[in-house]
């Protein structure tokens, strides 16, 4: 492991205050005496040797007692700390991968996905070409479908980005990601990753869907005031889909859903249909 210089004011990991930070963590408590968890972990001095073996296990702990607090992991910042340093300051990432693949596994069993993601992005930035940082965007995103509920999404969708912006159009097991999480109706994610660059105008390989197909099939389960105005900004950056039948052979307008069926927009897109003879079924190009 390298060897720094101890900054002034900073801890050594000895016995005394791995057992500190140990008891917080399981104790779940944001402080230790007077002193914030998040800055007694910034203070540690990773030049030592006992902070090599001790480190991997603090970063377990923190995982393993982590929780929710409003949608959020209570321990990503705590986490974010000791692992950057980790990173910038030793090569115990470098030196343990074993263990920090450890750490990883038990973030994503837990179903800590943004503290799993975290833990990639910086040690191993090949994890995130086009493959991983799809594996890792759908994942949170089947998760969200499953529960219906997207904070978790739309947390990784601000925190982690960077990640996966390059590959925003890309098919990953036959779905493109704005179709794919437009069933959201969420106008917070769906903006989001029209300003990363996602385009309207590809279809899903697996199902011929576009997001039209998906945002108006949202008015089932999350309509609400928001809806129709994101209904419109995918409608107008793509119009052409309201005449585009999926596989299954229905085009966006007949996944419609109760008050939705009832608004001047859903007749003015149903008027908009039949002036434009848009009732052909056509699959889109794959």
């Amino acid at each position: 492991m390298r060897k720094y210089a101890c900054e002034l004011n900073s801890r050594v990991l000895d016995d005394e205050t791995y057992t500190k930070i140990k008891d917080a963590i399981i104790g779940q408590k944001e402080q230790i005496g007077s002193i914030r968890m998040l800055n007694y972990l910034s203070s540690l001095d990773p030049s030592k040797e006992d902070f090599e073996t001790k480190s991997i296990e603090l970063l377990r702990l923190l995982i393993e007692h982590n929780r929710k607090v409003q949608y959020r992991d209570s321990n990503e910042q705590p986490v974010g700390a000791l692992f950057e340093m980790m990173v910038k300051r030793t090569t115990i990432l470098k030196d343990n991968p074993n263990a920090v693949r450890g750490c990883i596994k038990l973030a994503e069993e837990k179903g800590f996905i943004c503290l799993s993601t975290f833990m990639r992005k910086i040690p191993n930035p090949e994890l995130y070409k086009i493959n991983s940082a799809l594996t890792m965007i759908f994942k949170i995103a089947d998760y969200c479908r499953t529960d219906n509920n997207w904070d978790n999404f739309f947390s990784t969708l601000k925190s982690s980005h960077e990640i996966f912006k390059d590959y925003i159009n890309e098919p990953f097991k036959g779905r493109v990601l704005l179709e794919h999480v437009c069933i959201s109706g969420r106008s917070d994610i769906i903006n989001g990753l029209l300003d990363l660059g996602a385009k309207c105008n590809i279809a899903s390989p697996d199902n011929g869907r576009y997001p039209l197909h998906s945002i108006i099939e949202s008015t089932d389960k999350n309509y609400n005031e928001e809806s129709i105005a994101v209904i419109k900004v995918i409608y107008n950056e793509y119009p052409a889909a309201i005449q585009v039948a999926d596989y299954s052979g229905s085009t966006p307008l007949l996944y419609a859903y109760g008050d939705f069926l009832k608004t001047e927009y859903f007749k003015k897109l149903t008027l908009n249909a039949e002036e434009k003879s848009l009732r052909s079924i056509n699959k889109p190009s794959s």
